[in-house]
């Protein structure tokens, strides 16, 4: 008896002091960095066991130094509900469950509170102990940290490639550039990664990490704003606890959100999602592409005039081949005889656009941004940079460096070697009372053959390319329209 006494309070003892010491380490972890982690460790011995060289690399950063679209895109591709639940999503684990049962591939679960609390305090495995503890520091980190101090946790310590841990230090290897700087493409082609980071890079992106991104960027999209990190729009962080309830109750009450049960997602209704409306017009005729634009240009004109908010919209479209020339082109830079281009199908306009001649054609993102700059209280010369940049972010997505070259619109590739810079994006505007209509072709799978009958743009010692080209293979062409869409709604937001 005195034995089994023993062992009894000598169990009570050892329970007692676990409870206080993970207490006590779950408090401390509110305050200070988590430098190191349980799997950093276990990944450094595995690289010891299998002769490879030791890679750690991890730099701790607060949450208002990581950019708030990386928090939007692991929320939308790991935990879309994480700021309601308590730190267990029981519809999913329901799901899984229920997967489970009818033999079905088990899929995860987990939020990102739990993945959180494993990362920081446990081991991988997935063992019923591990998942029972983690279940425990789960309820702590809820109920201590809060969710702006799980999310920066979680952003500082989780794997996101071989040897690397952390968003600032995947910033750095991947992107060449500080956590704070990462944009809306980036975050989500990060986040692509987290099923399997040392089995996916985020800097080689495979395609089927590319479908992964289009479909996360979408999600950010439509989710309420997660107004964690740089660039939030909240400068005051200390007000976080208060921030979070308010979003709470407006997921639960705001008559702009849409639940959708079968994935547990809010949006936003499409009124709601952006200062303009999008319109796909797929193949057209050049002449019908410029009856709408002109319609909806002088309609928001005509609103304007009149004092009242007028629509936005952005089309998107291919045409048949056809030739341009703005206001300030030559017809010398026409180098074949225009009788020629009817005997090639090919149409030929003047147009009331900036700029010079041009091609557009199957393959070809055209685009044109009926858009009142005031809206977003623009210049033209603002405007066109914009654009531009848009442009830049969408390369930036397939690994291609765009570039603007002073002294010509649109976005080139490297402007500045002799004999090899080549544009990639033409752009034309024409503007009244600070409302636009034309706008670019982005070529995608261009056949770049027509460019040899102009000078393209007027230039006669630079070249033209395009993104299959550049990529040594035809691109997916719907993919690259919602991906370039995505970023025209975050670079032209409400």
């Amino acid at each position: 008896m005195r034995i089994l006494k023993k062992i009894l309070i000598g169990s009570r003892n050892l329970l007692l002091f676990l409870f206080v010491s993970s207490l006590l380490a779950v408090v401390a972890y509110k305050f200070i960095p988590v430098y190191y982690t349980p799997l950093m460790f276990i990944r450094v011995y595995e690289q010891v066991r299998d002769s490879k060289p030791i890679k750690l690399e991890h730099k701790w950063m607060p949450l208002k130094q990581i950019a708030q679209p990386l928090a939007q895109a692991v929320v939308a591709s790991e935990d879309n509900l994480f700021l309601d639940h308590d730190g267990f999503d029981m519809i999913q684990i329901q799901k899984a469950r229920a997967d489970a049962e009818k033999g079905k591939r088990v899929r995860g679960a987990s939020t990102i509170s739990q993945q959180t609390a494993k990362n920081v305090f446990l081991w991988p495995g997935r063992t019923y102990l591990r998942k029972g503890i983690e279940a425990y520091f789960t309820v702590l980190i809820e109920w201590i940290w809060g969710k702006e101090r799980i999310m920066e946790v979680y952003l500082n310590s989780i794997e996101m490639g071989d040897g690397i841990y952390g968003a600032e230090a995947v910033a750095q290897a991947h992107f060449k550039k500080p956590a704070y700087k990462l944009t809306k493409a980036e975050a989500a082609l990060i986040a692509a990664t987290l099923p399997n980071p040392r089995k996916f890079n985020s800097a080689k992106p495979s395609p089927y990490m590319l479908k992964r991104q289009t479909k996360i960027m979408s999600l950010m999209g439509k989710l309420l704003k997660i107004e964690m990190g740089y660039d939030s729009g909240d400068p005051d962080s200390e007000s976080s606890s208060r921030k979070v309830r308010r979003r709470k109750k407006l997921r639960a009450e705001s008559d702009t959100t849409v639940r959708l049960p079968e994935k547990n997602i809010y949006i936003r209704n499409d009124n709601h999602m952006s200062h303009f409306i999008y319109h796909d017009l797929g193949r057209i005729e050049y002449e019908k592409a410029l009856e709408r634009q002109t319609v909806a240009f002088n309609a928001l004109l005509e609103a304007k005039a009149q004092g009242r908010t007028g629509e936005n919209r952005l089309f998107f479209c291919e045409h048949q081949p056809v030739l341009t020339i703005g206001k300030s082109g030559k017809d010398t830079n026409l180098l074949i005889p225009k009788e020629l281009l009817v005997q090639r199908g090919i149409s030929f306009y003047h147009i009331n656009r900036g700029g010079d001649i041009t091609y557009h054609g199957p393959g070809q993102i055209t685009g044109y941004p009926v858009f009142d700059l005031d809206t977003w209280k623009l210049g033209l010369k603002q405007y066109i940079d914009r654009l531009e940049e848009t442009i830049i972010r969408f390369l930036a997505i397939y690994g291609i460096k765009g570039e603007r070259l002073a002294g010509a619109t649109g976005v080139w590739i490297d402007p500045g070697v002799p004999r090899k810079a080549r544009k990639i994006c033409a752009i034309g505007v024409k503007s009244s009372r600070f409302v636009t209509m034309h706008g670019f072709a982005l070529n995608i799978n261009t056949d770049l053959d027509y460019f040899s009958l102009i000078n393209p743009c007027g230039f006669k010692d630079k070249g033209v390319t395009s993104l299959e080209k550049e990529m040594g293979m035809e691109q997916d062409f719907e993919e690259a329209k919602a991906r370039l869409h995505s970023l025209f709604t975050e670079m032209f937001p409400e």
